[in-house]
């Protein structure tokens, strides 16, 4: 592990801290953001020439409809995003939870704290959920560095570079900025695939609980498990480890009043509901535009997938990919955020095409 105060380390969280700030905060936050909610249309349109105006006949079109300017100067960046949909839930879940609905209910820890740190700083929702979001993202980028060096044995700037892929990702550009739960994902998922490498059993159930209070996505991480199980290692104990994250997605609905196997906005499988996301696989246009969603994950980084035969852990790890993409595109609508937790795999076998790593490989499961 990297040593706290070790200068390296300190270099490695100015360069994280700073990469999200160059490609996410800067859109929007700071007296140099790209974007600018309100000046365009509430403007005083006899502030530019009339040839302007010819260009352009909508500028400060809604100068003179106050409750339209109100909205624009003073509205939550949150608003004026297409996530919007979620992020309406999660700022209210982290003041009310028990007004909350699901499947937003069920992901209670990031709003928890959220809600915590909104209480003890008095700041707004907002704030402390894009600051918390930060400091995730750049946590999760330092351990991922040290997943990268202890587990792949790649060098250190190999790893940087892992760290790097993994703040600019747009999973991590695409939310950090609102009230979303990609960064708490990511570093639950990272911390998942430490300990099934590691095989720490204490801190796999740790992680598991966590993130499946996160995103029920991480489920997964039940089958990574057993995807791991290392010669001598007992089935039994190996499946019981593995079933935690089962069991916890099923507690969590139960004690929050739901069904055990809910998913989605309310659907009961014990009850043959289910989303009809999936028949989007049924139409030429419709998985065209589910490819591109899943392209858009991780672009040509998925190249490296190419490589993941070479690697034992990566080569163990591959049936998650198909679990998780599968379960995404049956349950939910915009599927290249929440496919993002598969970037401990994609990534370091993206690696491979720079440094072959120098970790001693494990053997292969009995």
């Amino acid at each position: 592990m990297l040593p706290i105060f070790n200068r390296r380390t300190f270099v490695s969280l100015g360069l994280y801290a700073s990469l999200t700030l160059s490609t996410s905060l800067q859109l929007t936050f700071g007296p140099e953001a790209t974007l600018r909610l309100a000046d365009y249309y509430t403007r005083d349109a006899a502030s530019r020439d009339e040839q302007f105006r010819g260009w352009y006949p909508d500028f400060g079109s809604l100068a003179n409809d106050s409750q339209a300017v109100h909205a624009l100067r003073h509205g939550e960046l949150w608003k004026f995003s297409s996530l919007w949909g979620d992020t309406a839930f999660y700022v209210r879940q982290a003041t009310h939870p028990e007004q909350s609905v699901p499947p937003y209910k069920y992901r209670f820890l990031p709003t928890t704290i959220v809600g915590a740190l909104h209480e003890s700083t008095q700041l707004s929702v907002e704030a402390v959920f894009v600051i918390f979001n930060v400091l995730v993202s750049v946590l999760c980028a330092l351990f991922f560095e040290v997943h990268l060096r202890t587990h792949f044995g790649f060098s250190r700037v190999t790893s940087v570079l892992g760290g790097c892929l993994f703040i600019t990702s747009s999973a991590i550009t695409g939310t950090l900025a609102f009230p979303m739960l990609e960064p708490a994902s990511a570093l639950c998922s990272c911390l998942l695939f430490m300990a099934a490498y590691s095989r720490n059993a204490l801190g796999f159930a740790c992680a598991a609980l966590a993130a499946v209070a996160t995103k029920e996505i991480l489920a997964f991480s039940g089958l990574l498990w057993w995807l791991h199980r290392e010669p001598g290692e007992s089935k039994w104990a190996s499946a019981l480890m593995a079933t935690i994250p089962v069991i916890a997605f099923g507690a969590y609905r139960l004690l929050l009043g739901g069904s055990a196997v809910e998913v989605n906005y309310g659907y009961n499988l014990l009850e043959g509901e289910f989303p009809k996301y999936g028949q989007r696989l049924f139409g030429l246009r419709s998985s065209a535009g589910l490819l591109v969603q899943m392209f858009l994950a991780f672009a040509f980084i998925w190249t490296g997938l190419l490589n993941a035969l070479q690697h034992p852990l990566l080569r163990r790890s591959l049936p998650v990919i198909p679990l998780v993409l599968f379960a995404s595109v049956l349950l939910s609508s915009r599927i290249t955020r929440v496919i993002g937790v598969l970037y401990p795999i994609v990534i370091p076998a993206f690696l491979l095409y720079f440094d072959t790593g120098t970790a001693k490989n494990k053997a292969e499961p009995a």
